[in-house]
């Protein structure tokens, strides 16, 4: 499982729910973004977005086994761009909290305005565009009371994907920070890592 977690994470707040991964059938690597827990650089959406490719491309080398990724939030869009790109190391995506409306991420950066999009940088950004494309098994993942990333978000990636083979589980009594671990999450993942 390699997970792109979400923005003011860092690859050490998942040490305590490694565990959880390995009882679901999974060995987890994380990545922290450029300028996030030890690595150098600094963040921006592009470099996150292009980065995981190359992430993508260490693991898979190192590990040499069938690859599940898993985007958490901010990393949904990391997640999205591998989604669409359907590179065979991957047998499948979880997106958990993810982003699926490029306009409310605008709103929700404080931009009252949204700033004008190249047609390549609606391409590269718009979360819409990457779901469409992809195929591999998906399996959506939303807490149900999310009031940073409104549900709705998930049932507009679900409707959006082009995957034959998606689910959609929404986590009751769940927000944004503290879906993970939930029972509904935990079986969910390790179904999803069962059938894949």
């Amino acid at each position: 499982m390699l997970l792109f977690h979400g923005n003011g994470e860092v690859v050490a707040d998942w040490d305590d729910v490694a565990p959880l991964f390995a009882s679901a059938g999974a060995r987890l690597a994380v990545c922290d973004y450029r300028g996030y827990g030890r690595s150098s650089g600094a963040p921006s959406l592009r470099a996150i977005i292009d980065d995981g490719a190359v992430v993508l491309r260490a693991v898979a080398v190192a590990v040499e086994l069938p690859i599940v990724v898993m985007g958490r939030s901010l990393g949904s869009l990391c997640a999205q761009s591998l989604f669409a790109a359907t590179p065979p190391e991957v047998s499948g995506v979880i997106l958990e909290s993810g982003i699926a409306d490029l306009g409310a991420f605008i709103r929700r950066r404080g931009l009252s305005v949204p700033p004008v999009l190249t047609p390549a940088d609606a391409a590269s950004f718009d979360p819409k565009h990457r779901l469409a494309r992809g195929t591999l098994p998906l399996l959506i993942i939303h807490g149900a009371q999310d009031d940073l990333i409104s549900l709705d978000e998930a049932h507009i990636a679900f409707a959006t994907a082009n995957s034959r083979r998606k689910e959609l589980v929404v986590v009751p009594d769940r927000g944004h920070n503290d879906i993970v671990g939930a029972h509904p999450w935990c079986a969910a993942i390790a179904s999803f890592v069962a059938q894949v």
